[in-house]
């Protein structure tokens, strides 16, 4: 049996790494992709400031702008959302032989299900192309939702036989065991749990929370893609609470490495009231990046 030759994880190290990553992606972004963003979006628009820089001479005479790239766009959303929304099954499944009929439909129905009245994927998809068509630049992303639900602490006098039926149930967590008495029985402290969510997550990224490595001429080549998430402290804590995060590394980045959110020109020109709210009284409410 071949030993396994690769060096162990060093934190440290893949720390510095993806931070070097994400400074580089935020480079590129601030300074080739944002200001292309910004022109496609005035152009869509039909922003009279981009025209008289364009055309200033013209500008000068008239306060003509053109409206045809909205136009366009707008005709084209409802024939590319037709073609995904319009039938009765948003997918199409079709089985190997006769067995597979039944499972087929409840798979479609499904998955139907899950794209349209959980994910409300009509909207989803209306604005993952709408900013394909208006940006030249569009994602989604999927992820899966897990959410276990445990009940209260139950007391229970237990044999030896419901003692072992109990430890083989995944879905029961023993939390204390007492001392066998006379007849071997023994105080059993446990909570029983179940999968209240097991579901994909869709959802559009907006195109100024993309960020990937510059060097990349594709997604499927970067060394580095990611999503761009500015959050409060009340989510980072309660993400640390359900798990997700590190506690230590929450309370940590809390405490002690307040970082105020900076926003870009486009995104600014997008909500003039962001800068209103990066610095707030309560401390729950101050914003910090992520990058997923």
């Amino acid at each position: 049996m071949e030993s396994d030759s690769r060096e162990p994880l060093n934190l440290d190290k893949l720390k510095k790494t993806v931070l070097t990553d994400i400074e580089r992606a935020k480079s590129f972004f601030d300074t080739k992709i944002e200001p292309v963003l910004r022109k496609r979006h005035q152009i869509y628009e039909a922003d009279k400031a981009y025209y008289k820089k364009r055309f200033s001479n013209l500008s000068k005479q008239s306060d003509f702008v053109s409206f045809d790239f909205w136009s366009f766009v707008q005709w084209a959303i409802p024939a590319v959302m037709n073609s995904f929304f319009g039938g009765d099954d948003a997918v199409v499944i079709v089985g190997r032989n006769q067995e597979d009929v039944q499972r087929v439909e409840v798979l479609k129905a499904l998955i139907d299900f899950q794209l349209k009245t959980q994910n409300k994927g009509f909207l989803v998809f209306w604005d993952w192309f709408c900013d394909a068509f208006i940006y030249n630049l569009g994602a989604i992303k999927i992820s899966w939702k897990r959410v276990e639900d445990w009940g209260a602490e139950q007391f229970e006098h237990a044999g030896q036989d419901r003692l072992m039926t109990l430890q083989n149930d995944q879905w029961c967590e023993i939390l204390q065991i007492g001392q066998p008495d006379f007849f071997g029985m023994r105080d059993v402290v446990y909570r029983v749990g179940r999968l209240k969510e097991n579901r994909p997550v869709i959802e559009s990224i907006r195109v100024t929370d993309l960020r990937w490595s510059p060097e990349a001429e594709n997604i499927k080549d970067a060394n580095f893609v990611a999503q761009r998430k500015v959050v409060t402290a009340d989510h980072l804590r309660r993400m640390g609470r359900d798990g997700i995060y590190n506690r230590q590394a929450v309370e940590k980045a809390i405490n002690e490495q307040y970082s105020g959110v900076t926003w870009g020109a486009f995104e600014q020109e997008l909500n003039d009231e962001r800068n209103n709210i990066i610095h707030e009284t309560d401390n729950a409410r101050n914003l910090y990046e992520l990058y997923e």
